[in-house]
């Protein structure tokens, strides 16, 4: 099994998920609205209530790339803290990827810079961020054999 992260925003996740098929060379596969995901949520009723400001948000998300996918959601029910405590980890088939992608991230997305994209132990490649969205990055080349 290979795990797939499931990112939660709050109301981003369109953009967010735009600009990362733009940052990771990918696309979006699909984008549910929430008014049109009536059996995804607690309801009230025989109706689920999607407010107006919220009527473009998105139930349900996901955008392929390479080396995996992402999948996300703007969270209705407001139960979920921005960034969570997790880390989405992203691992390249190569030094060149997995540095390009990060040169991008720390361009045009990054709202703090946590380690900069260098060696360390285990890899020629590694660099960790927490982009504009509030999602925490670890950027990684693949791993030394030695």
């Amino acid at each position: 099994m290979q795990p797939i992260p499931y990112l939660m925003f709050q109301g981003q996740c369109r953009q967010a998920m735009d600009t990362y098929a733009d940052l990771l060379n990918g696309r979006v596969t699909s984008a549910l609205p929430a008014t049109e995901a009536k059996d995804m949520y607690i309801d009230h009723g025989d109706t689920m209530y999607v407010p107006p400001d919220r009527a473009e948000w998105l139930a349900h998300c996901e955008m392929t790339y390479e080396e995996g996918v992402l999948m996300g959601a703007d969270d209705l029910t407001g139960a979920t803290e921005p960034g969570g405590g997790f880390w989405v980890r992203a691992a390249f088939s190569s030094l060149d990827r997995a540095g390009s992608v990060f040169d991008r991230f720390e361009r045009e997305c990054c709202f703090i810079l946590i380690r900069g994209f260098a060696p360390n132990a285990w890899t020629e490649g590694f660099g960790m961020l927490t982009d504009r969205y509030g999602v925490h990055w670890m950027i990684t080349a693949p791993w030394n054999k030695d």
